[in-house]
């Protein structure tokens, strides 16, 4: 059961970026029309590479305009975007303490979990549904940051099957925030225990409020890749014979399709149709049963010219909810082909597929304490970046998880400083903003922005009262390192930004 904290981030999958204010999650349009964009360049390159990419890596992620309305987002246990919220790094001799109080941090995290053992509490809160208990384990926080395992046991001590997942993972913080979030599963050795370890950051203050996980439906994850035994020409012949409208597209009725079964590894999955136009474009028509309306299954299917050894080009894919039939329908689109081509294609399938084991919620309130085993400074200085951007720093607080630095705008543009961490034997560890690219920092990146151009404003006075976001009265951000790992705390003197070196305490 033993995973270090290093391997668990390079697959930690992204979940949400909140903004409760707004009452919607960030990034939900703009997102999905980004990867649309995205996927119209990859088109245009097409290759058995792409399709790989798009099938396996990009599948869940609205399937790329493919097959999955954009409701919801599950974990699938993959990597998308690493979360650099958490300053980590490799430390130098560091020692091994006991860490019995917190004995599911210590396990997931491994050895490196020393480091931050101060932080850690246990939370230990747990709620059972239909024979499944829920429970909130323990958390190592900072004042914006941190760590949260979760636990999902079976009341009768029967053990989980392999690739048992959580559908969906909610965090909900009382009060109005920004936030991210992500989260991996671990599996215990006997597999009676299915563990989640969530990375989150927001912009107030974690400790003190009232924090409700959710987590929804349990299930059974598998993908894999598939050749089709389909006779394609023969089935564009079967395609004549039926009285189908073209014009119809994902209209068409049930007494229209073909009912071809294409594997019996995903139950009921059948080809509906398959026209080829004048153009040469070929259109598939799939559906499977889901009177859940969950749309559990992404699919992408592949063709490959058998003659040529090459790849047919995809050209889009979308799917959707038929009422009638109580099933989801999937158009899947190639281009350049002919009739005569059919003799030679074949069809490949790659697939994910949750099946819902338990339909039910797990939910739990409640409250995590302050961390005390920070370094502080209250500089009040300005500094000035290398692009003449100046900034009034007013508090800086270093935790072993994060960095956070609060101060305002004095004049210039926002610029990037360039922060470090001076170390009591006067070796400088850099940290990195280099998460700044990510669809999860951009919220921050473009919030700090506003917020600097509001303290710029002579006729702004922030109110120590607000109960909006914190960005609009104080830089707040935490930076990461290069390397996956935590900062030895003890180690720490002082913390340097641009020139600027300010001592901690």
């Amino acid at each position: 059961m033993s995973k270090k904290i290093s391997e668990m981030m390079d697959n930690l999958d992204i979940k949400y970026l909140e903004s409760y204010d707004e009452g919607e999650i960030y990034g939900g349009n703009e997102e999905r029309e980004a990867l649309l964009d995205t996927d119209k360049k990859v088109n245009e390159m097409p290759s058995l590479d792409v399709i790989k990419r798009r099938a396996l890596e990009g599948i869940k992620v609205t399937s790329i305009e493919s097959h999955r309305e954009a409701k919801k987002s599950r974990l699938k246990g993959k990597k998308r975007i690493l979360l650099p919220l958490v300053a980590v790094f490799t430390a130098l001799g560091m020692s091994v303490v006991a860490v019995s109080n917190s004995p599911v941090l210590s396990s997931l995290i491994g050895d490196q979990f020393a480091m931050i053992h101060k932080e850690a509490q246990v939370v230990g809160q747990s709620v059972n549904h239909q024979g499944i208990i829920f429970t909130v384990e323990e958390a190592v926080i900072d004042s914006s940051s941190g760590f949260i395992a979760l636990s999902m046991t079976k009341e009768n001590g029967e053990p989980f099957e392999e690739n048992t997942l959580v559908e969906n993972i909610r965090i909900q913080p009382a009060k109005h925030t920004s936030m991210g979030y992500a989260y991996e599963s671990i599996l215990s050795e006997d597999k009676k225990k299915l563990y989640y370890l969530i990375d989150i950051n927001m912009n107030k203050n974690l400790y003190g409020q009232e924090i409700t996980i959710v987590a929804e439906n349990i299930g059974h994850f598998e993908s894999e890749e598939i050749p089709l035994e389909v006779d394609l020409q023969e089935v564009y012949h079967k395609m004549q014979e039926l009285d189908y409208n073209y014009y119809e597209d994902m209209d068409y009725e049930k007494d229209q399709t073909l009912n071809v079964p294409l594997t019996d590894k995903l139950e009921g999955f059948m080809l509906d149709q398959m026209i080829l136009d004048h153009k040469g474009t070929l259109r598939l028509y799939t559906s499977y049963p889901d009177p859940y309306e969950e749309n559990h299954l992404d699919t992408r299917f592949k063709l490959i010219d058998s003659k040529l050894d090459l790849e047919v080009y995809y050209q889009e894919g979308t799917n959707r909810w038929d009422e009638d039939t109580q099933r989801r329908r999937i158009k899947d689109v190639f281009g350049s082909i002919t009739e005569e081509d059919l003799k030679d294609l074949k069809l490949q399938l790659a697939y994910e597929n949750y099946t819902p084991i338990v339909r039910d919620e797990w939910s739990l309130t409640f409250k995590l304490s302050k961390n005390s085993n920070v370094k502080k400074a209250r500089p009040n200085r300005v500094v000035e970046s290398e692009q003449g951007s100046k900034i009034k720093v007013k508090n800086v607080e270093v935790s072993s998880l994060g960095v956070r630095v609060d101060g305002y705008q004095l004049e210039g543009s926002v610029g990037v400083f360039d922060l470090s961490l001076k170390m009591k034997d006067g070796q400088i560890l850099k940290l990195s903003a280099s998460g700044l690219s990510t669809s999860v920092n951009y919220f921050f990146t473009e919030h700090l922005k506003l917020a600097l151009t509001e303290e710029a404003n002579p006729t702004h006075t922030p109110t120590s009262y607000s109960d909006h976001d914190p960005y609009t009265e104080s830089i707040s951000h935490t930076m990461g390192l290069s390397a996956n790992d935590f900062i030895d705390l003890n180690e720490v003197q002082s913390l340097i930004i641009e020139n600027t070196e300010i001592p901690l305490h």
